[in-house]
């Protein structure tokens, strides 16, 4: 971490709030002793005082609470596998592609063993065995680690959702796009394990607009809608608008134009000689590409003539919408952390963001922590 740290010093440039920034940073990093346990420091110092509860999910109390759960899951093993297939199946029929795999005898449980994770698939003789089936465990082999060493035991995909719900009241999950689809094949599953499926509540998408990224848009009449799903269609018009002698239109008429008269003395040219029809149909051709070079030239000199401006485009999308991704897909939060300290972050938290209304009470949020 302090190798990553000192990186990130020289990426960021000089301001204000560098120093504190880095700062917390390392000091958070001699605290810690594992990644989950730097992630979670993260997470609480940046939204702790909004009301956060952290779980690790690997913590070996919280396992031992998931023992009678992971029993319930071994116990029912086959059951939930034919219901997830059900729910893959019911997603294919309405035109969706399944979001994540669900394996041909999936257990869709891990196991600790002799110091690996591995992933559990059904065996024939009722009991489980890995990928390759090079290490065999009985049934109840499976369900006395489970009463006794459930630590043993984690979740994959499919089954953390209902661990989760034996864990806590959930009344909603949060979650993003790519997780509600998973979520979709789980459905089924939740029934076979006589549990009630939360609300999926689709996870708020904040897209940060810098000052000057917004003097820009402004300068060029664009939205944020324009930005995210036509900003090349903006662009051109936008080009096509600076070209005040009408080049491209003109250039269209002069082919069309000179199409139309060519055209007409090539075509009896055959009566003369049949080899003149065809390198008169060449000659057309060829002065039409002449045509078309000469309009390209003068497309990309106007290009040139306005590049500060196509810049500036560029500049939009790259920062609003980079490589044709949301801004967390792309994006450290630390280039903006460094730029205008956390208080844009709390500021955007305490707003109301639907009715105009604060919500009362204090919102508490789980983040579920798997690493």
């Amino acid at each position: 971490m302090g190798e990553a740290i000192a990186r990130l010093d020289q990426s960021l440039i000089p301001t204000e709030f560098k120093g504190e920034l880095l700062e917390s940073l390392q000091s958070m990093a001699q605290r810690s002793s594992t990644l989950v346990d730097m992630f979670a420091q993260i997470l609480a110092g940046l939204f702790g005082r909004h009301g956060l509860v952290l779980m690790d999910s690997d913590d070996p109390e919280l396992r031992k609470l998931e023992g009678p759960m992971f029993q319930a899951l071994l116990e029912r093993n086959e059951e939930i596998a034919r219901a997830l297939h059900s729910g893959k199946a019911k997603l294919e029929a309405l035109g969706y592609r399944p979001q994540a795999e669900v394996a041909e005898r999936g257990a869709n449980l891990f196991v600790f063993d002799d110091g690996e994770r591995i992933l559990l698939y059904q065996a024939e003789d009722g009991g489980y065995t890995d990928r390759k089936g090079e290490r065999r465990y009985s049934k109840q082999q499976m369900l006395d680690w489970a009463h006794t060493s459930p630590e043993r035991f984690s979740n994959n995909v499919m089954t953390r959702p209902m661990m989760q719900d034996f864990l806590f009241p959930v009344l909603g999950a949060v979650l993003g796009s790519s997780e509600i689809a998973y979520w979709g094949l789980t459905r089924d599953a939740f029934h076979a394990m006589g549990m009630t499926m939360p609300i999926l509540i689709p996870r708020t998408g904040f897209t940060l607009v810098e000052g000057t990224v917004q003097k820009n848009m402004n300068k060029y009449g664009l939205s944020l809608e324009d930005v995210l799903f036509r900003l090349e269609e903006k662009q051109h018009a936008w080009l096509d608008e600076q070209d005040r002698l009408q080049l491209s239109g003109r250039f269209g008429e002069i082919k069309t134009e000179f199409r139309r008269r060519y055209e007409p003395l090539v075509e009896p040219l055959a009566e003369v000689n049949p080899g003149l029809k065809k390198l008169g149909e060449t000659n057309l051709s060829k002065i039409l590409e002449q045509i078309e070079f000469l309009e390209h030239k003068t497309e990309d000199a106007v290009r040139s003539q306005h590049e500060a401006g196509l810049r500036q485009f560029q500049r939009i999308g790259m920062s609003l919408f980079p490589d044709g991704k949301p801004q967390e897909r792309v994006f450290n939060i630390y280039a903006y952390l460094n730029r205008y300290g956390t208080g844009f972050l709390n500021e955007s938290l305490e707003r109301a963001l639907c009715d105009g209304r604060k919500p009362s009470g204090m919102l508490y949020v789980i983040v579920w922590i798997a690493f």
